[in-house]
């Protein structure tokens, strides 16, 4: 099930999916985002759907912004309407401003609390065009906003996602600090984590020194603490 799909708190299934092989994942390298990306970069159609498969990945929301702004340019270009695309553009920046760099309450990443959130939720999440506004959307870039003021007009006010909703974050953050005090890191994945110092445990010790050194990287990157 995709991120955009999901309505239940496991996502481990999801998260793994997401992981190639050689980093400790379930991904194979048809499903895996990265390489449907990388093979469709020409293809702004199919680059679009595979950033698509890679959300709640901070590339694969940029990735589905660039895509998306390819075939804005490209319907321009042919003096035809690219109202359905910029719209397309305006939800996934809405989206990704359901974030932060840094959840301090958590001291983790903002991205180890997104990635825990069911993305069905935040996908029925309301707004508005003219209460969210473009300003605070990291996505969004100038000429994107002076497109949408065109179509849509000036609204009325800027906000984000996280703004509006702060008290969803804020419950995620709760669970995500509960789980890590009574099980540890352990209790976040589907893999045998003690710690996050403790990175020979997890994995066995008849897999290869390569893939211990990639596993080891992602992991660490993981649990960094900005």
């Amino acid at each position: 099930m995709s991120w955009l799909e999901e309505k239940t708190d496991d996502v481990n299934i999801r998260i793994m999916g997401g992981i190639h092989p050689s980093m400790g994942g379930t991904a194979t390298d048809e499903d895996f985002w990265l390489v449907a990306l990388n093979e469709n970069k020409s293809d702004p159609i199919k680059r679009y759907e595979a950033a698509l498969k890679g959300l709640p990945y901070p590339g694969a929301f940029r990735e589905a912004a660039l895509a998306l702004r390819a075939l804005i340019r490209e319907k321009a270009k042919a003096k035809e309407s690219y109202e359905d695309e910029l719209a397309a553009l305006y939800k996934i920046a809405v989206w990704q401003s359901f974030s932060m760099q840094r959840s301090e309450r958590a001291q983790t990443p903002g991205f180890s609390i997104l990635e825990r959130i069911p993305g069905g939720l935040i996908t029925e999440l309301e707004y508005e065009y003219q209460t969210m506004g473009y300003e605070k959307l990291e996505l969004v870039n100038k000429t994107d906003a002076k497109r949408m003021v065109e179509l849509w007009g000036e609204p009325k006010s800027h906000s984000t996602l996280l703004e509006a909703y702060s008290s969803l974050w804020k419950e995620y953050e709760d669970k995500f600090i509960h789980i890590v005090k009574t099980k540890g890191y352990s209790g976040l994945y589907d893999i045998k984590i003690e710690q996050p110092n403790n990175l020979n445990s997890m994995v066995s010790d008849n897999e290869e020194l390569n893939t211990k050194s990639k596993f080891k990287t992602f992991i660490s990157r993981v649990f960094k603490r900005k």
